[in-house]
């Protein structure tokens, strides 16, 4: 993934959830159960933006981008 505008701040926080399929994705996310739910992450965590990127590879990002990686992970 390259960053091409904007401002990434440096201490700025990566979650990443792994689903089977993005069909499966997209009826997680739109569920009522999940809606119900969901100010339970974003009240505590602002977030920026929330994108899907189908075929990520994490360990790939970490070796591009090692500043990212948590000690001992």
């Amino acid at each position: 993934m390259d960053q091409y505008e904007g401002n990434w701040p440096r201490d700025a926080r990566i979650t990443i959830f792994r689903f089977p399929s993005m069909a499966a994705l997209q009826g997680f996310w739109h569920s009522p159960e999940h809606q119900a739910i969901k100010h339970l992450r974003t009240d505590v965590i602002p977030a920026n933006f929330t994108f899907a990127v189908e075929g990520f590879d994490m360990e790939d990002f970490l070796t591009q981008n090692p500043e990212y990686a948590r000690p001992g992970e």
